[in-house]
């Protein structure tokens, strides 16, 4: 084998080593923003399950849940509401969102929500004498 053959194939993978160093610190920071992100607006997701198990419905709107589950909606753009989907930014490289899906339809082992991303959270207690469980990623 040519010494320019063996300069160039260690050449290359030098290059995918570091390309995949690269992608593996992206996927880590992805997984800690999103759970940093999932962290920080716990207390939404905690008041939305708190209210269903209260009045028996899902908020039509975060301000619904003033003052009594919560302080005030958070003020910033980051979170986006519609009944039955709580949608949270995480202003990543990826740009992509945390997304909690509430439902009525809650049986012995479902909390009636569910999450994507981000580490598990447990239900309010209230939600756990139902016969919740905690969500699923």
């Amino acid at each position: 084998m040519k010494m320019s053959n063996v300069f160039s194939l260690s050449a290359a993978v030098v290059v995918l080593l570091i390309l995949a160093g690269g992608f593996a610190a992206l996927i880590a920071y992805t997984v800690q923003t999103h759970n940093a992100t999932a962290a920080k607006y716990e207390y939404l997701v905690r008041a939305i399950c708190e209210y269903r198990a209260e009045t028996g419905m899902l908020p039509y709107q975060l301000d619904d849940l003033v003052p009594e589950y919560i302080e005030a909606v958070p003020p910033d753009h980051s979170v986006d509401y519609s009944p039955a989907r709580l949608s949270i930014k995480t202003y990543n490289v990826l740009n992509d969102d945390i997304a909690y899906d509430f439902d009525m339809e809650t049986s012995r082992n479902d909390t009636g929500w569910t999450h994507r991303y981000s580490r598990a959270v447990q239900p309010p207690a209230n939600e756990k004498a139902r016969g919740g469980s905690t969500i699923s990623d």
